[in-house]
Parts: C-alpha cells; structure tokens; sequence
C-alpha cells in the first residue's frame, strides 16, 4: 500500500533502522543544517531527509520514497537547486566524499559529497589535476553531470562531462548501476548534463591530467575606469 501523506514519526524510524546515516523529520534537531543550501533564496522544504553514508543507504532511501509514492531530491552542497524539493525525501550525499587516485590510469574516483577542493589536493600529490570548476567547494559530482566548463581547461579539453568514464547509480527501482559507454549507453549519455533526474549517482570516475604548475590570478579596476 502507498501513500502520498507525509511520512509519520513512525515512518522515519522505520527509514532509520534500515540505514546507517541520520533521518531527519521537520522540526528535528539537524534538519535544517542537512536541508541548508548555498543560496540562502532557494530554500528546500522536503517532507524527510536522510544523510546517506553508503550506497546501500541510498537504496534504502529510494525504495522508502517509491513505497510511498514520493518525489525524491538529491543535494551535495546546495549550489545549484532547481526546485524547492517540497514533499520530497531529500537525499544529502555530504558524507559520501571518498576520493581515490590512480595515478597510474590518470582517473579519479569521486563520492557524491566529495567537492573539489578535496579532489584537486589529492590529485596534486601525483602532478595530476582534475577538470575542476573556480570554486573549490563546490560538488565535483554535480558539477560534472550539469556539464562542467572549466577556467583552466575548458578551452583545450571540452567539458568535464566529457571526461566521465564511468558512474555508478541508483535507479528509481533501487537498484545499482555501473554505467559506462559500453554497458549502458544511453543511460551513460543522458546522465551527462541531466544531472539528478535519472537516478543517484554514488561514484564518479574521471579523467585527470598532468598538470604540476598552473599560474592563475585576477585583476581588478576601479569603477571610474
């Protein structure tokens, strides 16, 4: 039996025994931390939100929200919100910020909470560098499934969409994919610049870059001139 209600007390505790990260009902202590995006003007107004710290997590989630019938909203670090998220169960992937190089293939693996402040430090130990936005604090997941063009690389390499090797998603039916040009080609294509709307990435692997040094600087004119 579904329903469209917002989800009880009873509910929530329910979601909780079946993951490791915190539930959050309105009015909790921590609600309004985990729901908190970057433009103060675009608040999130979901009915639960569930601090995910594992895939199995994030399945967990999904599955709640299709029993139930409700819509589902992603959020990493808030810079980009498309809608308000209301009635939804938001899924914050915050802690999910796992980064491993392998320098030897020049790819990064990247959690969805993972922001690429994080990504272009660990990178840098190899001489390597991701296709990185100009704010490190930004998503590094987000980012590149909106498109991603690049201060320092854009001109030369494209988008860092395009560097994408492989993601790993859950889907609306809860299960978990390896999608990659090969095994899911259009699932891999429409995820490149579709962003949330078809599933919730868990992993990132991307392309990196040798790249030791790289000079970089503003300037700045009075008004007057």
């Amino acid at each position: 039996m579904t329903t469209t209600a917002n989800p009880t007390r009873t509910d929530a505790a329910e979601l909780g025994a079946r993951v490791t990260g915190p539930v959050f009902l309105p009015g909790d202590d921590g609600f309004t931390a985990e729901c908190t995006t970057y433009n103060l003007n675009a608040p999130l107004e979901p009915a639960l939100a569930v601090g995910v710290t594992s895939v199995a997590d994030v399945q967990a989630a999904v599955r709640f929200a299709a029993r139930r019938e409700m819509p589902v909203a992603i959020k990493s670090t808030g810079h980009q919100v498309d809608r308000s998220a209301h009635g939804a169960v938001l899924i914050s992937t915050r802690r999910m910020d796992a980064v491993a190089i392998d320098a030897d293939h020049r790819t990064a693996r990247i959690g969805p909470g993972a922001r690429w402040g994080q990504v272009i430090e660990a990178a840098a130990e190899s001489g390597l560098a991701p296709m990185n936005g100009s704010a490190l604090d930004v998503g590094a997941v987000g980012y590149s499934l909106g498109g991603g063009l690049s201060p320092a690389w854009g001109r030369s390499k494209g988008y860092a969409a395009d560097h994408i090797r492989c993601l790993e998603v859950v889907t609306a039916d809860g299960q978990l994919r390896r999608v990659d040009a090969d095994t899911e080609p259009e699932l891999f294509w429409a995820l490149r610049g579709g962003k949330g709307n078809f599933g919730v990435v868990t992993a990132m692997a991307c392309d990196l870059f040798a790249q030791s040094r790289l000079y970089g600087g503003g300037r700045w004119f009075a008004v007057a001139r």
